[in-house]
Order: C-alpha cells, then structure tokens, then sequence
C-alpha cells in the first residue's frame, strides 16, 4: 500500500502556486458573476474573484474560456470561445481548435485536466507539452508532470519532463541500491564507479560496528579485484608482506554462500582477525604523514619500477647486493609510515620476483593520492555505532540529511556557476556524469542516467516560490538510519523578512513508513507558535500507542518555545475527504517515507 497525489505533488505544493499571477497570453476559464457597465465584469477565476475588462457582452452565470491581454492597472480579458460545459470533450476539441492545434485524443484529456485543476496556460506552453504527451502517452505519471511543470512555470523540455517524472515515480533509496547492485558486479570499477559506491553505501548501508564496515570494505575490493585497502594494510602490518593478493581474497571469499552472501557482522565477530581500534588509529596517523609517505614512496617507484616490467622467469630476479638495497629502500618507505623499526616482516620478503613485484604494487599503493581519499572517506564509519538512542536520534537524522544534501551535488550547477567547481567535483552528481560520459557497461550508464533524473527532479521541485508564500520539499534516503524508504518532508509559509519560511507561521508534512503502523501522514500545523498535529493512519490502536508520547511531545515543543495545542488521529479516507483536491490513493506508492519518532 503507497500513498499517491492525484495532483502529482501534494496538499502543500499545490499545482495552482503559479496561477494567481495572471499574465498575457494565459488561457483561464471563468464565471461571470455580476456585469458592470462599460464591459466591465466580476469575474470568478479559480478561488479569486476579480473585476476585468471584457471585450464582449457576456451572460451573467456562464463560464467562458478567456485569454488575458493585460494585467496592467486592470485585467483585460478576450473571450475565446462561447459558453463551455466543464467535462465537455467537444467543447475541449473547439477550445484546442481555436488556438490553431489538431486536436488529439491526447491533447484532449490533458486540456480537460488543466481546466479542471484551474490551471491558467498558454499556447506557447500547449505547444511545447503536446509533443511530450504524444510521444510518452496519457498515462497519470506523464500527465500530471506536464501539469506540473505548467503549474509551476518550469520550461517545458523533454530532459526536465523525464527527470520530473522519474523523481514522481520512483525513489531515490531504489535508485541508489539499483545502482549500488550494479557496480557491485562490476569486474575492475573505474575510479568514479569505486567512488560512487563508497558515497552510496554511506547513505544506503545501516550503520554497523566497526568491524563489519572493515569486512564490507575487504570484502567489496576482493569481490572487484582491487588490492588497494590489501596492500595498505600490508604496510601497516596487518598481513604479512609474503602473502600474495589471490590467496588473501580467496580466504576472505571462503566464508561466503554460492551467492556471495554472508551476514557481516556475524562473520566479522567471529574469528576477525584484525584489531580495528588499532587500525583506525594507524589510518588517522597516515593521513597526517600523506606528503611525507608519498614522497618516499615516489622515490623508491623511480628507483625500483623497473621490477614491474621483468618476466616471471627463473626464482631469483635480483643479485644478493640488489637484493639487501631493495629491502632497504622498502624499509625506509615504511619507516614514513611512523612504525617501529622491529616487526617489519621484511625477514619474510623472498628474493623472488612474483614476492618483489607484490611489494613494488604496495609501494605504488602508498604514492597513489586515491589511496588516502579512500581512506579518509572511510574513517569515519569504522567509528559509528549500529545504534541510535532516542536523545540523539534527532541529530542523527538532521545529520545524515545535511551529508545527504552535501555528497548528492544538487546544487552542483549553482556551485559551479559561482565558482565553487573544485568541491562540486567529488558529489554523487558529478560522478555519475562521469559514469555516464565514460560510455562503458551499459547496464551501468543506463543506471546512473535515470539517478541523474532522480537527482534533477529533486533540484527542480526542492522550492517553490509565489508572492509571500515560500514552499520547500525535501527528500532523501534514510537507509543510514537502518529504514528503507525515502524521508519525505514538505514545508509552506510566509516568507520572513530574510526571504525564508517564517517558523512561526507555517505547515509541514511528514509522509513516512512505520515498521509496524505502515503508511502514515502527520499534518502539523503551525500559527503563531501554537501547534496543531493531525495524524492519519489506518491501524485501529493508533490513538491508544501514540498517547503515552503526547507529554514528551508537548515538553519537546515547550523547550523550543512551541505550545502544543492538540493531537487528531484520523483515517486516510478523513484525508481524502477533507482534501479533495489531493486526494490519497493506496496503490503504487509515489512517495513513501520511513520510521521517524516526533
């Protein structure tokens, strides 16, 4: 069961947010309400009544079809057809005839849905969506986007359309994990693939304890046949510098099904190996000592990159004086790494070329700057908790939607239009362009172009603006959080002096997927500081489980200088009749939401 907006967005960003500014060319059916002399009339226009300056005599209690001429001083409006019966095919199919279009079946039902909705148009607008329409057809996806993008002003282009479209219908938690499922198959991922999957996993994966993010991690560059995090970790000491790459990955694969399955944290606790405490510390050290490590690293390539290029023939590849110099150029890199002398494992080291060439590949490792990205980027989760407690839950959650916002790049067009190109770079956007202008696995590039839709159609829709009124949609994956489905949240109010929603005067709604209420909807209603919440569910014990939290919400309110007012519990068809306009179906779910406790 989803919920699902008839309107293709909802109660709050409502289609008609552009449709009280009148402008000259716009298509709007009205009522005549009382005739005034010199053409003069009060004319009913959606919800606003207005007085006009007509250019006919017209019939008090008819509605006509008008196109608005001026909006200066007085609205000047031309009648363009006789009087018109609402759901009237034949009156759509004269209206469309008028305006110079071949009327399609088409065309029809979408001019009806716009004049029913009260939407005003333009020809300009008609001509730009009738292409669209015909080639993607009538379904309810495709027409109440191009409603939308009528609604709300947004240009009317083929690549907005499919990007505002893709947003409505699917969500960016199955996007990423289609995605994510994707690379995971890829055999030698490029540097924008391997760094993609690091960014969707931090948004995606539960938090878990430390060591099932070192296993995932091991486990994710074995499955890709990329030694890197093997070869670091042979530097640090954590794996003996004899044991080759092939049989390191072969050992970490064994615990796995045919299916490549395993339960991390399971198999991370029992038997693990590594004392991830101690590596955490070793990585932050390395980060500190990047120039230095890298500079070692360099010199000993440029002395000894000629062991890459020899042939695995024979078992001794260097004389007994090249050998001891190797091994002392090997300990002075590591040494950089800041660890003691004793317990290097260099006694191990054979002078045999298969053995020299695993060392040099390490070395390169350590000169590579790839290398301690990857390594900062992954810090941070080997420290995290798998658990949330309820005090800090509110600063969990406003923290992975920042580093959501901030690693997705929707702003990526206005960073780099300011100058701020450098950071832009390295988000999620930005690497997905580079997935997609790479050109390689196609299943790949197909992926990563619908999430750059997904990402486009969030960027288009986060905030509407319209006179006073300010309204703003957010959403994002909550997988971090340990929850499926996207966070949906939508805000409206009046603007405040600094052009932002004014806190005391607002509306937000929550659409969110509890794991044992299901689909819920809270309407929280803000007027001057006074909250009202209205909560819509269909589980029949909904008000005796909520009830034991209305004090904490009530004191929650109060320490932030809210007063609680009241709490409402109704059932999804009260939202339906109370909102007819939006009306909720439950049946393939647009937007869905997740666990969240007020």
């Amino acid at each position: 069961m989803g919920i699902q907006y008839i309107s293709g967005a909802n109660s709050i960003m409502k289609t008609t947010s552009s449709s009280n500014e009148l402008r000259p060319g716009q298509i709007v059916q009205g009522k005549i309400l009382k005739l005034y002399p010199n053409n003069k009339a009060a004319i009913q226009l959606g919800s606003k009544m207005m007085i006009a300056q007509l250019e006919a005599a017209l019939t008090v209690g008819e509605k006509y079809f008008f196109q608005v001429q001026q909006t200066a001083d007085m609205v000047h409006l031309k009648v363009v057809n006789e009087q018109v019966t609402l759901n009237s095919e034949d009156s759509m199919m004269q209206l469309l005839k008028q305006l110079g279009f071949k009327a399609t079946k088409g065309m029809n039902i979408f001019t009806q849905l716009l004049v029913y909705e009260k939407i005003p148009f333009d020809v300009q607008q008609l001509q730009k969506a009738f292409p669209i329409l015909e080639k993607y057809g009538t379904s309810t996806e495709v027409l109440q986007t191009l409603k939308q993008m009528i609604a709300q002003s947004i240009p009317i282009k083929e690549s907005i359309f499919q990007a505002m479209k893709t947003q409505h219908s699917l969500s960016v938690s199955t996007q990423l994990s289609g995605l994510f499922n994707v690379l995971k198959a890829v055999k030698n991922p490029t540097i924008a693939q391997h760094a993609l999957m690091q960014q969707i996993s931090e948004l995606t994966q539960p938090a878990m304890e430390g060591k099932g993010v070192l296993l995932e991690w091991m486990l994710t560059e074995a499955r890709q046949d990329n030694p890197r995090l093997f070869h670091m970790m042979k530097a640090l000491r954590f794996i003996d510098l004899s044991v080759p790459f092939s049989n390191w990955k072969q050992q970490l694969l064994h615990g796995l099904d045919l299916q490549g399955n395993t339960k991390l944290e399971q198999h991370a606790t029992s038997s693990f190996p590594f004392d991830v405490s101690r590596l955490k510390q070793l990585f932050t050290s390395t980060i500190g000592m990047k120039a230095t490590i890298q500079e070692h690293a360099t010199t000993f390539l440029n002395n000894w990159a000629i062991v890459e290029g020899m042939p695995l023939k024979g078992t001794a590849s260097l004389t007994e004086q090249q050998f001891t110099s190797f091994k002392q150029a090997v300990d002075h890199v590591l040494r950089a790494l800041g660890l003691p002398q004793e317990g290097n494992n260099l006694v191990n080291v054979k002078n045999e070329l298969g053995h020299l060439k695993q060392i040099v590949a390490m070395i390169r490792t350590l000169a590579a700057t790839t290398t301690f990205e990857e390594v900062s980027h992954m810090l941070p989760r080997l420290s995290e908790s798998p658990t949330v407690s309820l005090p800090s839950l509110k600063d969990a959650f406003l923290s992975h939607m920042n580093r959501f916002f901030q690693l997705s790049g929707l702003s990526l067009e206005n960073e780099i239009a300011r100058g701020n190109q450098q950071h832009q770079m390295n988000t999620m956007k930005a690497l997905l362009l580079q997935v997609v202008q790479q050109r390689g696995d196609t299943n790949v590039s197909d992926r990563a172009q619908q999430l750059i839709h997904v990402l486009n159609g969030l960027q288009l829709q986060s905030v509407q603006e319209s006179g006073q009124l300010i309204q703003a949609q957010l959403q994002f994956p909550a997988g971090k959080l340990g929850l499926p489905q996207d966070v949906k949240i939508d805000f409206e109010g009046r603007k405040n002096a600094n052009g932002k929603i004014d806190s005391d005067h607002c509306r937000v709604l929550f659409y969110l997927e509890l794991a044992n209420l299901k689909q819920t909807v809270i309407d929280m209603h803000i007027q001057k500081r006074a909250v009202s919440i209205v909560i819509f569910n269909d589980h029949p014990k909904l008000k005796d489980y909520a009830k034991k939290y209305q004090e904490d919400i009530k004191a929650g309110l109060a320490s932030i200088d809210y007063q609680l007012t009241s709490i409402g519990y109704e059932p999804f068809k009260e939202m339906e009749r109370t909102n007819p306009s939006t009306s909720v179906k439950k049946d393939n779910a647009i937007y869905e939401g997740v666990d969240y406790r007020i």
